[in-house]
């Protein structure tokens, strides 16, 4: 996971807090490994809890992995069938000719190199959600 993930599993945690939601025993179990991190084992506190970018990565990078999370995501959902709306999927070809029309900076010949690559895999499901790596939401 990306920082941007981390943090936004984060501020889905404090309001959990702030709502006073009882925690679950893995929750209180995570809290201890960061903790302890910090305290016992010297561990910056950005790091302990995933805020810190590697090195050679920026916030940038991040933002644009969502950004390409976002649109792997339309395409998946482009070409999957929908028979609750009724709506026949596209194909892959026409689904990158319409995700470069829909998308700043990305090229049909550009998705489909990034929808092929392996390590993009995750972002080929169209049933995603807030917590999943990577995620456009």
């Amino acid at each position: 996971m990306n920082p941007l993930d981390h943090k936004k599993n984060w501020m889905a945690f404090l309001s959990q807090l702030k709502a006073q939601i009882p925690l679950q025993p893995e929750q209180f179990d995570h809290l201890a490994k960061v903790f302890e991190e910090i305290l016992v084992n010297d561990i910056d506190a950005d790091i302990a809890l995933g805020l810190a970018y590697p090195r050679g990565h920026s916030k940038n990078d991040a933002l644009a992995r969502q950004k390409l999370s976002r649109v792997l995501h339309w395409i998946a959902c482009a070409t999957d069938a929908d028979p609750i709306h009724d709506v026949p999927p596209l194909s892959l070809n026409k689904a990158f000719t319409e995700a470069s029309k829909l998308f700043r900076g990305f090229t049909p010949v550009r998705l489909r190199k990034e929808w092929y690559d392996k390590k993009n895999a995750h972002m080929r499901d169209p049933i995603r959600g807030h917590f999943d790596p990577d995620s456009p939401f």
